[in-house]
């Protein structure tokens, strides 16, 4: 089934008049999974059909025109999140985020494939706000789960669940959850009744780090004061993770860390100007590795003019290999390869504002994406794995959409990763700027919201 997938490569538009071409019958030469607005959807190159539909109920009261004073009620498909698959077993999760009653229009249900979920309430009554876990196969649902309880708020302050990988043989679902500040783990069994365990506490990492990479059981944190550790996944999701030793790098301004083989790559953050204003010329950003055998750390490439940059797009546990952008908007984004075992950075060509989850597998390889422009995420069986994330900014709606050239499909995998810090901080295509007062400054701050963007069209080259 979904094991047997060859070679797929995916353009995902940000163009609105791509909508109407999505909904004619859509199709793929290989089969994928997508996630659209309200729907998880089984494509192939037969049609399409529809795995799960998610809609959100509404109650709100009129405050003006011939209807002051009613009360009306409304239902909207609900806004679906991440989206992960086990290509072996065609079992995926999706988030599904449930609006509350905080605002002026109150959330009153949730029906997923025709069935009312029951949602976690106020002593009121009222539905909290927080994050649904949708479980299914290639024959529809599973189950649904409103995950740890801790996770579903009153006071405006969004806390996500949001899933991130399957365990090897499938059984569990890999989900963080928390806010802007700390994160913990949990590992979900995948059953018609869910059960919960929380591989890794709050208190041990904050919401910068975490990479998780298909095929690499290492995740690293970062901690205030437990500083930077490396943790070791349980295999199974039953057992909590294993922390390792505090290491004698210094947490702040070590950005987008993640572990390929006995390397630790990550980015270190540049210096500003006391007074504010652009990056020091003479202390950019660097893109480090530390040689987790020997302690021995060293820079592989300036960021020239930069303090900051975005996530590692991807990474490759079998090529060793990391991609990531550099550029603005405004000066043409640049994408490249960094290859840990041949220490040597290429650049990779390709068209557009902005890579847009473009992806590419081996023959075996499957994958799921969601449309909306929150995530779009990609499994192959070659232990790559990348998700695309888009932000509701000004910036954002302004990227140009990009189509693959030669380079770029020798990619394992190629998208954005969809972060936490994604979920608040509006950086669009542009990712971090040099400016410490900029909107892409790579911080966590402020309340953290659900994002509301409409779904983004699919379409396959």
């Amino acid at each position: 089934m979904l094991n047997t997938l060859r070679v797929l490569r995916l353009s995902v538009l940000l163009v609105a008049s791509a909508t109407a071409a999505w909904a004619d019958a859509p199709v793929s030469p290989v089969p994928i999974i997508a996630a659209d607005t309200g729907t998880v959807t089984f494509v192939d190159s037969n049609g399409s059909r529809v795995l799960a539909d998610c809609h959100e109920g509404f109650e709100f009261r009129m405050l003006a025109g011939p209807q002051r004073g009613q009360l009306q009620r409304e239902s909207k498909p609900c806004n679906l999140g991440t989206l992960v698959v086990h290509p072996p077993t065609g079992r995926w999760a999706v988030e599904a985020l449930v609006a509350g009653s905080h605002n002026i229009s109150k959330t009153v249900s949730v029906l997923v494939s025709g069935r009312e979920v029951a949602l976690p309430t106020d002593k009121e009554g009222r539905v909290k706000q927080g994050d649904l876990l949708i479980l299914g196969d290639g024959n529809g649902v599973v189950a649904v789960t409103s995950g740890t309880p801790e996770m579903w708020t009153t006071n405006g302050i969004y806390r996500e669940q949001r899933p991130e990988a399957f365990t090897p043989d499938g059984s569990r679902v890999l989900v963080t959850a928390g806010d802007s500040g700390l994160r913990e783990f949990w590992s979900w069994s995948f059953a018609p009744r869910p059960t919960g365990v929380r591989v890794l506490p709050a208190g041990m990492t904050d919401s910068e780090g975490n990479l998780v990479t298909s095929g690499e059981p290492r995740i690293v944190l970062r901690h205030p004061r437990g500083g930077v550790r490396i943790a070791m996944q349980d295999a199974t999701g039953t057992r909590p993770w294993k922390v390792g030793a505090r290491l004698r790098q210094e947490r702040r301004g070590l950005l987008t860390p993640l572990v390929l083989g006995n390397t630790l790559v990550f980015y270190r953050q540049g210096v500003w100007p006391p007074d504010g204003g652009d990056c020091d010329e003479l202390n950019p950003g660097t893109y480090r590795r530390l040689e987790l055998s020997t302690g021995q750390e060293r820079v592989w490439r300036r960021h020239e003019g930069e303090c900051s940059t975005r996530d590692f797009v991807a990474a490759s546990v079998v090529r060793r290999t990391v991609y990531f952008i550099e550029g603005t908007i405004y000066s043409g984004n640049r994408l490249f390869e960094y290859d840990v075992a041949r220490d040597a950075t290429r650049e990779l060509k390709f068209e557009g504002g902005c890579p847009r989850c473009s992806t590419s597998a081996r023959t075996g390889g499957s994958s799921s994406c969601s449309r909306t422009p929150r995530s779009c995420c990609m499994t192959s069986s070659t232990g790559a794995r990348s998700r695309c994330q888009e932000s509701r900014s000004a910036m954002g709606r302004g990227c140009s959409p990009c189509r693959e050239q030669s380079e770029l499909s020798e990619m394992p995998s190629i998208a954005r990763r969809s972060g936490v810090r994604g979920l608040w901080q509006p950086r669009g295509c542009s990712g971090r700027g040099g400016s410490r007062n900029s909107n892409f400054v790579h911080s966590s701050s402020g309340t953290l919201q659900p994002s509301s963007s409409r779904t983004t069209p699919m379409a396959l080259p």
